[in-house]
């Protein structure tokens, strides 16, 4: 158990990791938003938007479908597909979270080895956004749980709760989004977890359809308060230049040269016909690099 907790740590960057059922929920997948500091709350717009705040799904252009891979150190691996349709006033969405640690050591509490183990995640989530009154918006999403430690497994479900604003500044837009309501219904022996739940505001300021600048604050029960700040600049129609910041990234710092990049994130992407890959890089100092990459494609 020790093992798993460690690998969850590694990825979220939360020191607060581990002290909740389903920590896993914390992790940005999608490279689009990851690049900018996972800032997506009032920039809900793609194939993957409803993830972060199911009123989005009322500002899609079109049917899209996503998939999203992410290769983690000690061979765990992160996937997601996602599959997003506006429908007149209404927005529909469903999606698909997996992960994989691959095989590691099992050992007893003097370090002796007892053969092998892996842990699997999966999530299952379908979302709906409606059109409540012209400048604004609603959403609700539900999402099934599944987690594997050895022979150890969990179930569980949860909500996410939210909204989508105009506001009356040109290109100005506020999201909000309560995510994780929920429980753990089965754990993995008798103490029942809490969901990661969390509040979160995001203001998007866009600038025709070449610029984006996102601000997210967000209050986790299980870590403090933190802001993500994220900015997208299409410098045509085929390449995005992406950058962002997260606060809690500072957690990483361990006192040498490279804490200037604690909490940064970078990215491009790229778009052809009705097809888009985006790339998202998250240097996590000491503990390596995170590469991620999502294919998106309009139907």
């Amino acid at each position: 158990m020790v093992n798993i907790f460690l690998i969850i740590s590694l990825i979220s960057s939360d020191p607060n990791v581990g002290t909740n059922g389903f920590d896993l929920l914390k992790i940005t997948l999608p490279a689009r938003q990851a690049a900018m500091g996972c800032a997506a709350l009032g920039l809900a717009d793609d194939a993957f938007g409803f993830y972060f705040n199911p009123a989005g799904l009322v500002d899609i252009e079109g049917p899209q479908f996503g998939v999203s891979y992410m290769n983690y150190v000690a061979g765990v691996q992160l996937g997601a597909l996602s599959y997003s349709r506006p429908m007149a006033d209404k927005g529909f969405g469903f999606g698909l979270t997996y992960l994989n640690s691959g095989s590691m050591k099992k050992t007893d509490i003097s370090g002796n080895e007892e053969g092998t183990f892996s842990v699997s995640y999966a999530n299952f989530d379908v979302a709906l956004g409606l059109l409540f009154t012209e400048p604004i918006a609603v959403g609700l999403g539900v999402k099934g749980l599944y987690n594997k430690i050895d022979t150890f497994f969990a179930v569980g479900a949860g909500l996410n709760l939210g909204g989508s604003f105009l506001l009356p500044v040109e290109g100005l837009h506020l999201g909000v989004a309560v995510r994780n309501i929920g429980a753990v219904f089965k754990p993995y022996r008798s103490e029942r977890d809490k969901l990661p739940l969390d509040f979160g505001a995001g203001l998007n300021y866009a600038r025709g359809e070449n610029l984006n600048l996102n601000l997210d604050l967000v209050k986790s029960l299980s870590s403090s308060f933190s802001f993500r700040l994220g900015a997208e600049a299409w410098a045509n129609q085929y390449l995005a230049v992406r950058a962002g910041y997260y606060s809690l990234g500072s957690d990483l710092k361990t006192g040498t040269g490279s804490d200037i990049l604690a909490g940064l994130s970078f990215g491009l992407g790229v778009r052809v016909l009705q097809y888009q890959l985006d790339y998202g890089f998250t240097p996590m100092l000491d503990l390596g690099r995170v590469h991620r990459f999502t294919l998106s494609f309009a139907l």
